[in-house]
């Protein structure tokens, strides 16, 4: 039986996606349900768009190698200037690893 102590002591899982329109592969994290429904706003606000959804899950996913966010809300004109397949690649692995959607083409992330 698990405790209060056991699932205080537990980190969001990672998992490295390729990205080879960048050469090589980025770290992201599990989303935790106050980012996934932080998120859920941008989905539904139709003045925000689609593409600041997209951007917005990568910012609060994307991490470095010692778990700290790689970007961040100043890095927007960044990711929205990047190659599109390299986003929606990252993007797609996201909605993936975080059981949004079921990627089964060989893209798809495997933990």
């Amino acid at each position: 039986m698990l405790t209060l102590t056991d699932i205080k002591s537990q980190k969001l899982k990672t998992t490295e996606v390729p990205i080879k329109q960048w050469g090589g592969s980025l770290l992201i994290k599990k989303l935790s349900v106050a980012e996934r429904d932080e998120l859920a706003g941008y989905y539904t606000n139709q003045e925000s768009g689609a593409q600041n959804a997209t951007l917005q899950t990568i910012i609060r996913s994307a991490v470095n190698e010692d778990g700290t966010l790689m970007f961040d809300e100043s890095h927007l004109e960044f990711l929205s200037n990047q190659d599109a397949e390299a986003i929606t690649t990252l993007y797609t692995a996201i909605l993936d690893f975080n059981g949004i959607i079921k990627n089964t083409g060989e893209d798809a992330v495997k933990p």
